[in-house]
This record gives structure tokens, C-alpha cells and sequence, in this order.
């Protein structure tokens, strides 16, 4: 394609661009996503304990799994003193 105007350069774009899909992590958060939509929290945590790879990794979802029902007992508590 020849420029109209020779002093002006042509101009050409290319987008490229490209998906990738994880399966797994779209599983693991479609669970969650599902335990937090049913209030099924606590038994998501006490899933991922119980498949935890390492002690780490189950400390984390120990303390997410309690410090969840810490703020469900805090908003409880709420409620009862209205």
C-alpha cells in the first residue's frame, strides 16, 4: 500500500493477543466462590486442611477457618446487643 501523501508513513497495527486458561485455579475458585455463596465457609477451610501439602500451608487455612468465625461470632454479637 502506497502512501497518499509520500511524506506521511503508513501506519499498521497487529494486536495479538492470548488466553490462558489454568483449569485448576478456575476449579479451586469456583469452589470458593460457591462455599462463600452457600455460608459454607468453615467447611471449605476444613477441606483445604484436611488436603494441605505441608503444616504450612494448613496453619494458613487454620487461622483463615478461625479467624472466620471470629467475625461471624463478632457480628453475632453485634446483632444480640441491638
Amino acid at each position: 500500500m502506497k502512501p497518499q501523501n509520500p511524506q506521511q508513513p503508513v501506519s499498521h497495527y497487529v494486536h495479538l493477543s492470548q488466553v490462558v486458561t489454568e483449569t485448576d485455579l478456575i476449579a479451586s475458585s469456583n469452589q470458593l466462590e460457591t462455599a462463600l455463596t452457600n455460608g459454607q465457609y468453615q467447611e471449605y477451610c476444613a477441606l483445604k486442611i484436611a488436603n494441605s501439602k505441608d503444616m504450612k500451608e494448613e496453619e494458613i487455612w487454620n487461622f483463615l477457618k478461625v479467624g472466620s468465625k471470629k467475625i461471624s461470632l463478632d457480628r453475632n454479637l453485634l446483632v444480640i446487643r441491638k
